[in-house]
This record gives structure tokens, C-alpha cells and sequence, in this order.
């Protein structure tokens, strides 16, 4: 009995967490689902991710920084939002 109720704590942990990039996640579902990405080649899904995850990091480090700017009206303590 021990055993199944530590497993269950092993798996409560991973399904439950919470997501840091659903943005990318939601991204790559949709242009899986338009066909630009098929589950048929191998490995396609995952670089697609992985260059989507990219380019969403870039873009929101470009964002926060100008916003950062906007707020302060200064450039000192850009890199905090890095």
C-alpha cells in the first residue's frame, strides 16, 4: 500500500505542475493541427518546438525591455527582466 501511495506522489508531481511556456505549447498545437508539422516525420514536432520556443523568447525579452523602458523612462535595470 506504501508503495502505490508513493508512486501516486511521484505522478500527482509531474501531471499537476504548472506550465512556464504555454505560449509555445499552444503555438506549436496549432500549427500542428493546420498540417505544417506532421506527427509522420520523425523528429518534426520537436524542432518545431524547439525553434518556436526560440523565437518566443527573443520576441518577449524584446517586449519586456521595451516596456521596461516605457515604465521607467530609463535603460538602467534593462537586464532585470532578462
Amino acid at each position: 500500500m506504501n508503495e502505490k501511495l508513493y508512486v501516486w506522489k511521484l505522478v500527482v508531481g509531474d501531471v499537476f505542475r504548472e506550465l512556464d511556456c504555454l505560449n509555445m505549447v499552444v503555438v506549436t498545437i496549432v500549427f500542428a493541427t493546420l498540417g505544417f508539422m506532421s506527427p509522420a516525420s520523425r523528429g518534426m514536432l520537436l524542432i518545431g518546438m524547439t525553434i518556436l520556443y526560440l523565437f518566443l523568447r527573443i520576441f518577449a525579452g524584446y517586449v519586456g525591455v521595451r516596456l521596461w523602458k516605457t515604465i521607467k523612462g530609463t535603460s538602467e535595470g534593462w537586464r532585470l527582466v532578462s
